[in-house]
């Protein structure tokens, strides 16, 4: 799906096409979509834990890694996958405790991480809205950048900006590699290989706000 397809939707129905297709997948299929981009976006997470000294990005790499194991042909998660979503949501911080958005951010990475293990276990449910956490970053920093507010709540001025914000080429380009995964994604129906989750790689990485891109 090109980008410029998303240059004229608002954010609402930008979102609610990727939840569709999101929808679509299958376990392995999300789990590698959720475990990319987990991964890609694990540098806010090590931000926020460093600045404050709370968290433990060591846990969310094994999830990741357990995640994508299970995408690669591995064995489900059936008998860990409880306890490992329990311990994300321990290392998941609380906005009200810390200054966002930082805070914010390393909860969508978490969020990230915790829908590719819930991916590998059968006996957990995945909800396709939790894309929109994936792109919360994304979409938090240009509204910052525009309006020098992180949220604009409820009000007129929130729905202007929501129906005109995908007219900026980067976030236009997060929405539209994000698309780009989940049309790759489709393609593979049994086991992804190393090449396949390569290709997903610098697609995930376009969802990084790039004022946190280490040069």
């Amino acid at each position: 799906m090109k980008t410029s397809v998303f240059e004229s939707l608002s954010l609402d129905q930008a979102l609610d096409l990727l939840i569709s297709r999101t929808a679509r997948l299958s376990r392995v299929q999300m789990a590698a979509l959720f475990g990319c981009l987990g991964t890609a976006l694990l540098p806010l997470y090590i931000r926020f834990s460093e600045k404050n000294g709370w968290g433990n990005p060591d846990l969310l790499r094994t999830a990741l890694e357990a995640a994508l194991g299970y995408a690669m042909g591995g064995p489900e998660l059936r008998r860990t996958g409880t306890s490992m979503v329990q311990s994300i949501a321990n290392v998941t911080p609380d906005e009200q405790e810390f200054e966002t958005p930082e805070s914010t951010f390393a909860m969508d990475v978490a969020i990230c991480v915790d829908a590719a293990v819930r991916a590998a276990d059968p006996e957990q449910d995945v909800d396709p809205r939790w894309i929109e956490y994936a792109l919360d970053p994304s979409v938090i920093t240009l509204c910052e950048q525009e309006t020098g507010y992180l949220d604009l709540g409820s009000s007129t001025r929130a729905d202007e900006w929501r129906s005109q914000a995908l007219k900026n080429p980067q976030l236009s380009g997060a929405f539209g590699a994000l698309a780009e995964m989940t049309d790759l994604l489709s393609e593979v129906v049994a086991a992804f290989s190393c090449q396949d989750l390569k290709m997903l790689q610098p697609l995930a990485a376009r969802l990084l706000p790039r004022r946190y891109v280490s040069s």
